[in-house]
């Protein structure tokens, strides 16, 4: 389980991160539209870690958070917690 997490975990935070980018073109510096963009953007990794890891234990009722926490950062090496 950990395994796939990690592995949709990159593409999610990579696509989610670039769609912030190009959204972030459209407003002046230092707008709060851009301000906004540029916060959402430094989150993106811890929620879309946070989002996978809760799907995951919805879809598989008998998965073990504490296991599933450390299965990540044994095999990937992420920052969860």
């Amino acid at each position: 389980m950990a395994e796939l997490i990690i592995e949709h975990h990159k593409k999610i935070a990579r696509s989610e991160t670039t769609r912030l980018a190009r959204e972030r073109l459209q407003y002046k510096a230092g707008s709060l539209g851009y301000k906004r963009r540029v916060e959402a953007s430094k989150r993106v990794d811890a929620e879309t870690l946070d989002n996978l890891m809760k799907m995951m234990l919805h879809i598989v009722k008998d998965a073990d958070p504490v296991l599933l926490t450390q299965a990540c950062k044994e095999q990937g090496g992420l920052g969860v917690g």
